[in-house]
């Protein structure tokens, strides 16, 4: 947007360009999503873009397990991403809930292995087996 600047009663407008190397950066920054389900009460969802984060929260009952979904789509939704702008994936690995702490775990894993993206700062990589003597 132009920004407008008064200089001797005369309003000039001023225009701001960005060079393609900037725009790279600028969309180069990091777009992390962070899973907590730790609560029995209630499951988070962060969207952290650019230092500034908006927090998504839903009460749960016994159901966690189906509500974490709907609510990270909801939330990616509002903030208006899509899945395949998600960089880094975040997730909260307790202590907490034991089946809480295990749907987010297992949510932020298999979205980290089929986005190729991190989780909680590492590669989700299948493990390599060695060629079995009966193949």
């Amino acid at each position: 947007m132009p920004k407008r600047v008064r200089h001797d009663n005369k309003i000039r407008i001023e225009t701001l360009y960005v060079n393609h190397d900037e725009l790279k950066i600028m969309s180069k920054l990091p777009i992390i999503l962070s899973i907590d389900t730790s609560d029995s009460t209630q499951t988070t969802i962060r969207i952290i873009r650019a230092g500034a984060e908006k927090k998504y929260e839903e009460a749960t009952s016994e159901n966690k397990s189906q509500n974490v979904l709907p609510l990270m789509m909801q939330a990616l939704k509002q903030e208006k991403l899509t899945l395949g702008e998600i960089t880094e994936i975040k997730v909260n690995p307790g202590p907490g809930s034991f089946t809480g702490v295990r749907v987010g775990v297992t949510v932020a894993n298999t979205l980290g292995w089929v986005l190729g993206i991190p989780v909680n700062g590492k590669k989700i990589e299948l493990p390599k087996y060695a060629e079995s003597k009966y193949d």
